[in-house]
């Protein structure tokens, strides 16, 4: 995969150190990336650095993530989050001590896109005076269009997303992307392809699912469901600027629908980590006749046992379903801004617009009834080949 950006390194770094905020996806979108190069490169140390502590429960709730990043590195982070004074001073002196660390082992520091300038520009002063460098990558793994990157200024209106410390390369995962960010960093693009898609990754995916099964929050395992399986991604009762809809009325009609029309399948919610989990289960519990399951399993291992996905809301999980070959039925309903661009954010010929509930009965039906007859999705649109050799294309070896 040739590319015209030379390698932001060098030399081959000692360490790998991934600075994290608080959104999941921010993690999602680079393990992957990390875990190849921990496969090439074994000797390669590895670290996961938080910034704040209050993200680790979320992880942790994740057990493929939080296994995947025990079994690439360590996990580290900077505060405890409490605000306290004591916190502060304990914050301060573990950048201090990063900040050595970085600075006496050469290394290459891996930021997502919105984190802000501090501590990363520290972080990242420390990383080159050390002989490394530092990258930024973008979230989330898949490319835009019109519609979503309008979608996207809607929730950042308020929020200055000029890079204060754009690295020394700008990963990006397909071509696309590389307009879809323009002018959002002054580094010059560098394509490592979809790490959804990397061996490494995908390797681990299997021996997960090999080991413990796909799990719901009983722990039960769902690759033992013996009826069609139906994936729900659902936020939780969120204000999305993009839509007009009540996504949790939206979600609990969806839950009557599949009661009349689906209630030979088995239904397995994964909901996203700010859905308040107390409230789902009420939810849950008013349709008592239907096989509903709740998981925290990452998408592409749910999307494995899946017929068929529900998106209550423009989500990029749609596009984990389209890599993945499962068909989607979405019901969010766009705002006229939206609509003039596209009618989804999330296009392909795998996506079934059931935005008008009258549509749902028979669509349900089809995926219980007819499920080959449901549209098959285009992954072509959103991977692209990593290069052979990923720490090669980071550093010069």
């Amino acid at each position: 995969m040739p590319s015209e950006t030379p390698p932001p390194l060098r030399r081959k770094p000692r360490r790998v150190v991934t600075l994290l905020g608080n959104k999941l996806v921010g993690l999602d979108s680079i393990l992957p990336v990390a875990m190849q190069l921990k496969d090439e490169s074994p000797d390669l140390s590895i670290s996961f650095l938080f910034l704040n502590a209050k993200a680790l429960p979320i992880v942790e709730r994740n057990y493929v993530l939080f296994r995947a990043m025990n079994r690439t590195g360590a996990i580290a982070i900077l505060s405890n989050g409490d605000g306290t004074l004591g916190s502060k001073v304990g914050a301060a002196l573990r950048l201090v001590m990063w900040f050595w660390q970085l600075v006496t082992h050469r290394s290459l520091l891996l930021s997502p896109s919105d984190l802000g300038y501090f501590p990363l520009s520290v972080l990242a002063f420390a990383a080159r005076l050390g002989g490394g460098g530092a990258c930024t990558y973008c979230k989330p793994a898949f490319p835009a269009n019109p519609a979503l990157n309008f979608a996207h200024r809607l929730k950042t209106a308020d929020r200055d997303m000029r890079w204060r410390d754009s690295g020394d390369a700008f990963l990006i995962y397909h071509p696309q992307q590389a307009n879809d960010y323009a002018g959002y960093s002054s580094a010059p693009s560098l394509l490592i392809g979809t790490p959804r898609d990397y061996s490494a990754w995908r390797n681990f995916l299997t021996e997960v699912r090999s080991d413990t099964g796909i799990q719901d929050e009983q722990g039960r395992d769902l690759t033992k469901l013996r009826n069609p399986v139906i994936a729900l991604f659902y936020p939780g009762p969120a204000v999305i600027p993009s839509q007009t809809d009540n996504v949790r009325d939206t979600f609990l009609n969806m839950l009557h629908a599949l009661t009349l029309h689906a209630a030979e399948a088995s239904i397995v919610i994964k909901p996203h980590p700010i859905c308040d989990l107390e409230l789902l289960r009420s939810d849950i519990a008013q349709f008592p006749s239907l096989d509903v399951r709740v998981t925290h399993a990452h998408p592409q291992l749910l999307l494995g046992l899946a017929t068929a996905a529900i998106s209550t809301n423009g989500s990029n999980v749609m596009f984990d379903c389209y890599l993945e070959g499962v068909p989607v039925i979405e019901t969010a309903r766009y705002r006229e801004e939206i609509l003039a661009l596209g009618d989804t954010l999330y296009p392909n010929r795998g996506r079934i617009d059931c935005s008008d509930p009258s549509k749902w009965k028979d669509t349900l039906r089809r995926v219980v009834e007819a499920p080959n007859s449901l549209p098959k999705p285009d992954r072509s649109e959103l991977s692209w080949p990593r290069p052979q050799y990923l720490g090669a294309y980071l550093w010069r070896q």
